[in-house]
């Protein structure tokens, strides 16, 4: 998962349209939309300006990216460590 569509898997999951978080974050919906589908990587101030609107912090928000690659490139025998990390992580930044 690259940070787009971690912002889509969270989005969806607050059930917030692109249009809204667009406003809140200070971006075209066009742009968001471009982040979303990979089209387009967001800046370090915009990726902090929409996980503000997501109400979510920025290190939850490149967790939820990373975990997503973590299989493809953590040896195997290292990704249930790995795992048990990211879930002692979660909810302390989230």
């Amino acid at each position: 998962m690259n940070i787009g569509q971690a912002i889509s898997k969270i989005r969806n999951d607050k059930g917030v349209k692109q249009k809204f978080v667009a406003e809140k974050a200070g971006i075209s919906p066009e742009y968001l939309s471009n982040i979303e589908s990979g089209g387009k990587t967001p800046t370090i101030p915009t990726i902090e300006a929409i996980a503000a609107a997501l109400e979510v912090s920025v290190p939850y928000l490149l967790l939820l990216a990373v975990e997503e690659n973590m299989e493809e490139s953590v040896p195997e025998e290292k990704i249930d460590d790995l795992k048990q990390i990211l879930s002692a992580l979660k909810p302390l930044i989230q």
